[in-house]
């Protein structure tokens, strides 16, 4: 399923628990990491593997997305191999 807000997000969350949620930072009402806090804020949305796909490689926001409980950041141009590796990984 594909949504494009964070409040889109946490609607889709109230009626689905997602095998894993693939973020975007840059969203429209904001950046993607107030979902990643939402989702580790609550326990029923903390077993979810988050994976980051964005244009931001700097490696300061992906130690602190990491920390946050992001299970895989990767950056743009994306290695589709190793996206698809990956994807199968986390679910």
């Amino acid at each position: 399923h594909s949504v494009t807000t964070i409040k889109d997000a946490k609607q889709y969350l109230t009626e689905r628990i997602p095998s894993l949620l693939l973020l975007d930072l840059n969203l429209p009402d904001g950046s993607g990491e107030v979902l990643v806090s939402y989702m580790q804020s609550e326990a029923k949305y903390q077993d979810i593997p988050i994976m980051i796909l964005s244009a931001d490689a700097l490696p300061e926001t992906i130690k602190r997305l990491e920390a946050a409980g992001v299970m895989e950041y990767m950056t743009k141009p994306l290695d589709v191999a190793a996206f698809t590796k990956k994807i199968r990984e986390l679910i």
